[in-house]
């Protein structure tokens, strides 16, 4: 304890946050001294270890408190709360200047939030973290994680449902701020998300109820609102960013939008990402990519990741046949796996973290000693190993299955499992035991006795070829995944088929089963995940967000959270608990033309699914789904101000529409000679000319439904 004359400023260090420098002007402030003063008490408590001390690039003085000091530190709250306000009091003059208007010194913005909390001043917090144009000052100044960290400071103190919605709409608004750094547009992106749940039209549905925001937040809402329509000044010639005018055409919380089930886009890479993996200690997510970022200094494509139980340390393998070695702390990479001569396609590691083993297009198998990089065997798709790390297993493009004892010194193969007939592309083992199962091109799987080599059971069913397959933790059921679009639950025992979960409409890549058993999580071509009941096969949710195909899923331990990696270069997480907020009012893939009515106020869209739907522009409903084409619609034309709309599509129809009764009022005589090539309307939507790939071209009266030039029949 240092003397006396020392110990109210001693004592007022503990507010300062762990481990963060501040300037000598902030003790100036804490401390209730000038300049001189402060570095003359700060150089006494350096020589008792106190304080670091360091001089920066401009001559001005730093400081950070030992981790020992702050240990030492023991103040009675009402004095620490004093400490925290007599701070602030100093950054605002007193009281002088708003908490937003601080200028900062490279300490009080990023801690601001912290002192706020301890000065027992939740309100002012409150008022600095629902001011858009603050948060993303710091946001670009200090990272997503301060923000993230002060509203969580906040949540911790007062539960607050607004809040959240405000934390989640922040969340979805990160992309577009940090690719536009230069360029303030957070507000417009919060309220953008926060529409459905807080603009003028919002509705809380039977569904989405715990998700209707209070009146603070429509205040908030209709306040910043208001402030974007031209800027308060009315200076039209600045960026105006513009602004939906309902939620969504559905009128409803979609996935991009707060009080949704997506929650987090994880940004970064230029490639398309393979893999995403949750390390063990659950926080941390590592993503796998084509542009190689994760390898410092390389730039090959990356193919396969694992990481080692404790979350210390990464394998992670690559397009060149190197596997790197990471420390996942300290981020460097810690060995360089050398020995294959062509693509490593999978990585696995052991349960005790002591041994790898990577599986190569070069026809071999390799295991590494992690410690020290070492091959441990020397002279194929993918790699598991057994729960008691005796076995692994490979899987090749031989058509065969691989087990090999992990416990001899030489990696000897005890079996070479045939019966595919086409590439064996996926296997697990089953629970704790030696058993195993295979996926295969040929779209069957098998299960394997591990310790004798023998087929257990062939599972068939899928008309595609298989891409994974996967095994619940206590290895009773499976699940297949395949290019038929489906995938398939299997009684692993009896090997019998307990669900086919059919809903997809693209191939399916990956699953992952929750830890209960319960559910199932796909992720498929069509860029959709979807969440299926086990027991009952039944599709609960859809997770739309992608814009390309998804590669893989992994969920949390608890299997609330799933985190997704995709070919449009991004990883998404997902809340697999919250409500279910999308309609199903929409189109069954997708939107290929909209056009406006703006003397009906509606809104027509046409899609792949062949379906014309008339949306409400005032509030977003949809009026009518208007049905008739057999294929998508390709060409759309309409009448302004009568509500006629006319559709073409390529199953050789012209139908005309009626918008404002939902009904259909004639169709032309489909053309029967080749292919529609080209449609076109007039302007008035009285003559339709269509042009087919034979080179006819035919123009019809939409009035009588009579051709008035061409050949109905082609071959002109």
């Amino acid at each position: 304890m240092p003397p006396d004359e020392l110990l109210q400023p001693y004592l007022s260090l503990g507010i300062i946050v762990p481990d963060t420098p501040v300037p000598m002007s902030m003790l100036k402030g804490l401390w209730q001294m000038d300049l001189a003063q402060v570095e003359e008490l700060a150089a006494k408590f350096k020589r008792h270890d106190v304080l670091r001390i360091a001089t920066l690039e401009d001559d001005s003085l730093w400081c950070i408190v030992t981790v020992r000091a702050l240990g030492d530190i023991e103040v009675e709250p009402a004095a620490m709360k004093g400490f925290h306000q007599r701070l602030l009091q100093f950054y605002t003059d007193r009281g002088k200047l708003p908490l937003s208007a601080v200028v900062d010194d490279g300490y009080i913005i990023k801690s601001i939030c912290h002192h706020l909390e301890g000065a027992g001043r939740e309100n002012d917090l409150y008022l600095l973290l629902t001011e858009p144009l603050w948060v993303e000052n710091k946001l670009h100044a200090y990272g997503i994680a301060s923000i993230v960290q002060d509203f969580r400071k906040y949540l911790g103190v007062k539960e607050d449902f607004n809040v959240k919605l405000l934390l989640q709409a922040f969340q979805l608004s990160i992309g577009c701020c940090m690719e536009h750094p230069g360029v303030h547009m957070l507000k417009e992106q919060m309220l953008a998300r926060l529409m459905a749940v807080a603009g003028p039209h919002s509705k809380a549905t039977e569904q989405g109820r715990r998700y209707s925001a209070d009146a603070s937040l429509h205040q908030w809402f209709s306040k910043h609102r208001r402030s974007i329509s031209f800027g308060d000044s009315g200076d039209i010639s600045r960026v105006v960013h513009l602004m939906p005018l309902s939620a969504s055409m559905e009128q409803a919380a979609s996935m991009e939008q707060a009080g949704g089930l997506h929650r987090m886009t994880l940004r970064g890479h230029s490639a398309p990402i393979h893999q995403v993996l949750i390390s063990p200690n659950g926080q941390d997510v590592m993503t796998v990519s084509e542009d190689g970022s994760a390898q410092l200094g390389r730039d090959t494509p990356l193919t396969d990741a694992a990481v080692a139980p404790g979350g210390q340390i990464a394998v992670i393998a690559s397009e060149d046949g190197h596997c790197c070695v990471w420390d996942m702390a300290a981020g460097e990479i810690k060995h360089v796996l050398k020995g294959h001569k062509a693509k490593v396609n999978a990585i696995a590691i052991d349960r005790q973290g002591l041994r790898c083993i990577s599986a190569s297009d070069d026809h071999s198998v390799r295991v590494w000693n992690i410690s020290d990089g070492s091959c441990a065997m020397g002279n194929v798709i993918d790699v598991a190993i057994s729960l008691d790390g005796a076995l692994a297993a490979t899987v090749s493009n031989d058509f065969t299955c691989r087990v090999w004892d992990l416990d001899e010194g030489e990696g000897e193969c005890l079996h070479v499992m045939q019966g595919h007939s086409g590439w064996v592309v996926s296997v697990e083992f089953l629970g704790s035991t030696t058993d195993l199962i295979t996926a295969s091109h040929d779209s069957t799987a098998r299960v394997w006795d591990g310790e004798k080599g023998k087929c257990l059971h062939t599972l068939s069913g899928h008309t595609g070829r298989l891409n994974k397959v996967i095994v619940d933790p206590g290895g009773m059921f499976g699940v297949t995944c395949s290019d038929d679009n489906t995938a398939r639950v299997w009684d692993l025992d009896q090997g019998t088929c307990l669900q086919v979960l059919r809903g997809h409409s693209g191939w399916i890549n990956d699953a992952a089963i929750t830890r209960d058993g319960s559910c199932v999580i796909t992720v498929s071509g069509d860029h959709l995940c979807a969440l299926w009941d086990v027991k009952s096969g039944k599709m609960e949710m859809i997770f739309e967000g992608h814009s390309d195909s998804v590669r893989s899923v992994v969920l949390t331990d608890k299997g609330r959270f799933a985190v997704t990696a995709s070919d449009d270069h991004t990883a998404r997480v997902w809340d697999t608990q919250a409500p279910n907020l999308n309609s199903v009012e929409k189109h069954a893939g997708k939107v290929k033309h909209v056009c406006s009515l703006p003397g009906l106020e509606q809104v027509v869209s046409v899609g792949e699914d062949g379906c014309i739907m008339v949306w409400s522009s005032k509030d977003g409903e949809l009026k009518f789904i208007m049905e008739g084409h057999k294929s998508p619609v390709s060409y759309l034309g309409a009448h302004l101000t009568d509500g006629m709309v006319i559709s073409g599509s390529g199953d050789r129809q012209v139908c005309v529409w009626n918008t404002c009764t939902g009904m259909l009022e004639k169709t032309l005589p489909a053309q029967l000679g080749s292919r529609v090539k080209a449609m076109a309307f007039d302007r008035s939507c009285a003559l339709a000319a269509v042009v087919l790939f034979d080179g006819t071209v035919s123009v019809w009266d939409l009035q009588t439904g009579e051709m008035l030039h061409g050949n109905p029949f082609g071959g002109g």
